[in-house]
């Protein structure tokens, strides 16, 4: 047997094509991930003597001027000024609508406006809408800081399913792919040049193998690219597909689609040309494992990792791709390591040498992921609420608990079933592998579900983000009264004038014939100013609204929300609301 290894300077290579791809991390612009609405002129809500002249939008990252626009309409939603809006190079953050110039030169005219904008994120893609209202002179009516009813929440909001399934087939895929390489690196071929049965046959077997894995990851990932292109030019909302198509690739998403593509299509010429992986030359393996490892950086290029701002883009991208790394040489070789042992044609005594080899490579995959995990999770999400309130935050908690099921069955792959795999080889070894295949199998289908999540993760903004812009909105709170559901709305939430909604869904039978009546019952922590009863009008969708100076003081309020239908018992809920002054709201948010 020739078990040269071999080609000797396949390190230039390596760092040549990882050093190229983490200098790009130098490139990301400080962000927020997700292109959210950070503040406007004029403001959500506020009513103004004078016409404004321009409206300004200030937005937490760059973004894409090709996807980005913003228009105005007035109360009965005819089209005031057509947009799409203007994007200062030098201050990408910021999407301006003059007015004037729309308008003949003349000032809007009295009345309630909408700005409605689509802003498409130039860090990491993603698509956010908004509108924001404000009223002009004494006789208009107030301008709404109230969501429509039905419009999603910010922190519960759930991406596109077509969004997550790519996302989903590009992890699946890269992890088979970039895993299988690694594992005929650091487990085959050191497997096979220390132990003394291995042969030729068995080498031919385990490299057909891995090389069968990794094209067939390699191409259906290269295919998840194109359909994730696909799934973010539908997003623009660019009037059709192809012209969709085009402002995707003229931007960063589709500079690194295309870095991945040219990257997937080295990666399947290295993979016909490589020799045996046990007995043949190295340096293609240590090549094409440098390879999928770029690829996988372009993932981390356009997370929220690579969006986040204070200069620390680099640090948090480069963890995300270690992140990447550890989950591929983990979840990835548990395919090649089961087809290996189920195949019937291993050898004897495979188990007992490949199995610990394995192991050990998994076990300092589950340290990198661990620490890295703990540091997205500290940057991403920092507080228990935005664990618990928000889509990113539920996902990684059911991300988490996969995790630690997955540690669980691993603790006892390493300390029950492989030092069952020692010689003398007998009946004791095979039935060690039978009960190993069983928790591999686990193993796979919980892998298969940490990838979907972290799909679902990626297509919705980080935990704290979005929780942060869910609190802009106000005071949200929803309970479920029997058959009732009330979801209470006060924005801007201060002391002084605010907006109040009651939002209904009455599921009792006959509901739907006795007209409702909603009433807003205030209390105080300051007894002395007693209790407030207020009458709401009702709107379209099931919405009751009101609006009134009736928190008057910054503390703790109580406000009861109370439902009445002829022939039906009272629905009532006492929300627990915190009011700050306004002035301490307004730093907060410059703040931020």
């Amino acid at each position: 047997m020739n078990r040269q290894n071999g080609v000797t300077q396949p390190g230039k290579w390596i760092w040549l094509i990882l050093t190229a791809l983490v200098v790009g991390l130098g490139g990301v612009r400080s962000a927020q991930a997700h292109a959210n609405l950070v503040r406007s002129e004029p403001a959500a809500g506020s009513a103004l003597a004078d016409a404004p002249t321009v409206v300004v939008l200030v937005f937490s990252e760059a973004l894409d001027a090709r996807a980005t626009s913003v228009e105005l309409r007035d109360e009965q939603s005819r089209l005031v000024v057509a947009g799409p809006g203007v994007i200062d190079p030098a201050q990408p953050q910021l999407l301006q609508l003059p007015l004037l110039s729309a308008a003949g030169g003349s000032p809007l005219p009295d009345g309630t406006y909408s700005a409605i904008w689509q802003a498409r994120s130039a860090v990491d893609g993603h698509v956010t809408v908004g509108t924001v209202a404000f009223a002009i002179g004494g006789e208009a009516l107030p301008a709404s800081l109230l969501p429509p009813p039905g419009a999603p929440e910010p922190a519960t909001a759930l991406p596109a399913a077509v969004d997550s399934l790519a996302r989903w087939l590009n992890y699946v895929a890269a992890t088979v792919a970039a895993g299988s390489l690694l594992f005929g690196w650091l487990v085959w071929q050191p497997v096979y040049q220390r132990w003394g049965e291995a042969t030729d046959a068995s080498d031919k077997q385990a490299t057909a193998l891995l090389k069968r894995l990794a094209a067939w990851g390699c191409g259906v990932w290269a295919a998840a690219t194109v359909l994730f292109v696909g799934v973010q030019a539908g997003a623009v909302n660019a009037g059709s597909l192809w012209s969709g198509v085009a402002i995707i690739a003229g931007g960063r998403s589709g500079i690194l689609a295309g870095a991945r593509l040219a990257l997937l299509a080295w990666l399947a010429l290295l993979i016909r040309r490589m020799p045996d992986a046990g007995s043949g030359r190295a340096g293609l393996w240590k090549l094409a494992t440098a390879v999928s490892g770029a690829a996988l950086l372009t993932f981390s290029l356009q997370s929220h990792s690579a969006a986040l701002g204070g200069g620390q883009a680099v640090v948090a991208a480069a963890v995300d791709w270690l992140h990447l790394l550890a989950m591929s040489a983990w979840l990835g070789g548990l395919l090649p390591l089961a087809r290996l042992l189920w195949s019937g044609q291993a050898p004897a005594g495979l188990a007992t040498q490949i199995v610990p080899r394995f192991s050990r490579l998994a076990l300092s995959s589950v340290g990198i992921l661990l620490w890295t995990g703990v540091h997205n999770t500290w940057v991403h999400v920092q507080t228990v609420e935005a664990l618990a309130a928000t889509t990113h935050g539920r996902a990684l908690s059911l991300k988490l608990g996969l995790f630690m099921v997955l540690l669980i069955l691993g603790a006892i792959n390493l300390l029950w079933l492989t030092p069952q795999l020692r010689p003398p080889l007998a009946a004791a070894e095979a039935a060690a592998v039978r009960r190993l295949g069983r928790t591999m199998r686990l193993e796979m289908a919980l892998g298969v579900g940490v990838l979907l999540l972290a799909g679902v993760m990626l297509g919705v903004a980080p935990a704290f983000e979005a929780l942060t812009a869910q609190q802009r909105l106000g005071f949200r709170e929803s309970v479920r009264v029997e058959d009732v559901q009330l979801v209470l709305r006060i924005a801007p939430l201060h002391v002084g004038e605010n907006e109040f909604a009651v939002d209904v869904q009455d599921r009792r039978a006959g509901a739907e014939e006795s007209p409702p009546l909603a009433l807003l019952r205030f209390r105080s922590e300051n007894e002395a100013m007693g209790e407030l009863q207020v009458e709401m009008t009702e709107t379209e969708g099931g919405r009751f609204v009101a609006r009134g100076a009736y928190l008057a003081n910054a503390g703790n309020w109580q406000v009861e929300v109370i439902l009445r239908r002829a022939g039906f018992d009272d629905a009532r809920h006492t929300f627990d609301v915190v009011v700050e002054t306004e002035h301490h709201q307004h730093g907060d948010s410059q703040g931020e």
